[in-house]
């Protein structure tokens, strides 16, 4: 199995369960944003190009329990930047936290 596939099946199975507990899938944010409170973390709007986002679109700032997202575009635009940066949470990579202009 490679890489991509292992983490398919770990994002697979995490919505499995998020379904299971109730969640609607079909409402991204609120859907996201349950496992982001799940995780005992917070997700935060900051402006478009914010210092705090260091040139990304979407920070993970694991020290403080908290994923920062530009807040511009619809609401599935900011589930999709949170669950990005939850993917760094959930499959350990959190501690490289290297900032890029791309997902």
């Amino acid at each position: 199995m490679d890489s991509i596939e292992s983490v398919r099946q770990i994002a697979a199975a995490l919505h499995a369960e998020l379904i299971g507990l109730g969640h609607n899938p079909w409402q991204p944010f609120q859907f996201v944003s349950a496992e982001v409170s799940r995780r005992d973390f917070d997700a935060e709007p900051v402006q478009k190009g914010s210092v705090m986002l260091q040139g990304s679109r979407a920070s993970l700032v694991a020290e403080d329990n908290l994923i920062l997202y530009e807040s511009c575009g619809t609401l599935f635009d900011h589930a999709f930047l949170i669950a990005h940066e939850l993917g760094h949470l959930v499959l350990g990579d959190a501690e490289e936290n290297v900032p890029t202009p791309y997902i």
